[in-house]
């Protein structure tokens, strides 16, 4: 019963504020595995839609188990033009169906389930090639049980390189909207600032967030190696009442890559979220 009533919880925090929580969650893999951490690297268009014209083109599929036992996919496209293209699902299909009057069986059963398309784009500013400016659109779709919503929001991320090994970063996200009824309401934004710092001798990447959202500050901190075939990656994130620690492994072979994540929350009752990654570089 306990990890029914977190399951429901989790899922209308998902779909609350334009599934502001799920906008914020880790994703695929390797934001999984980063612990959502790396706003000043070129990562991730879910980290910083700024960092999308550094990464290799490539197509990506990730099956996801989220808290609650919430379970999904998302298929990405990253193509030439430096133009991020994703499809998100979350789904739960077992709640259970209860009268005003606890009984001991249900009266039946129903499920729940949350979409998300998303489009990108970053560049280089022109005379400032150590600049990188990048935002990201995002629709959002949420049923459960007779309740239904959507949303749109967008990111906005810039990166500077100080050094061959040091940038900096900043991104704000969840400019939007959420309907519901004809009714609509502005959704909490979440601000980040982020730093990178590259130790080239022991192939060692330092990634650092601080991050405030809905608020509350967190701390955000990673590490992700760099060798030529196998990679191993741990982040954390602390904040008031909230601890997370996070690991991951890539294994890169020819032009694919297999990337493997898992969280571990301080609160057991909703299990610990894990998530494969399958991609093909081009």
């Amino acid at each position: 019963m306990i990890r029914l009533i977190y399951i429901q919880i989790l899922f209308f925090s998902f779909i609350h504020a334009v599934g502001l929580k799920a906008l914020v969650i880790p994703q695929n893999a390797l934001t999984l595995s980063l612990s959502n951490t790396g706003v000043g690297d070129y990562l991730a268009a879910e980290i910083n839609p700024a960092s999308i014209h550094k990464i290799d083109q490539h197509l990506g599929f990730s099956k996801n188990n989220w808290y609650g036992e919430l379970g999904g996919q998302k298929i990405s496209s990253l193509f030439s033009d430096n133009k991020y293209f994703s499809f998100e699902s979350l789904s739960v299909d077992d709640i259970e169906l209860r009268d005003e009057i606890a009984s001991d069986s249900p009266l039946g059963f129903f499920g729940a389930y949350w979409y998300s398309v998303d489009y990108s784009q970053s560049f280089q500013v022109p005379s400032l090639n150590s600049f990188s400016v990048g935002y990201r659109l995002k629709f959002n779709l949420s049923r459960m049980y007779d309740a239904s919503m959507y949303g749109v929001t967008a990111d906005l991320g810039l990166i500077k390189k100080i050094k061959d090994n040091l940038s900096l970063g900043f991104v704000i996200k969840n400019f939007g909207k959420e309907y519901k009824s004809n009714l609509n309401a502005d959704t909490p934004l979440t601000v980040g600032l982020g730093v990178s710092y590259n130790v080239p001798v022991i192939r060692l990447n330092i990634l650092s967030d601080i991050v405030y959202q809905d608020d509350v500050v967190l701390n955000k901190i990673a590490l992700k190696t760099s060798f030529p075939y196998v990679n191993l990656i741990f982040g954390s994130t602390k904040g008031d009442d909230y601890s997370d620690f996070s690991m991951g492994l890539i294994i890169d072979i020819k032009k694919w890559s297999i990337i493997y994540g898992s969280l571990k929350h301080d609160n057991d009752l909703i299990g610990t979220p894990s998530s494969f990654e399958l991609r093909k570089y081009f």
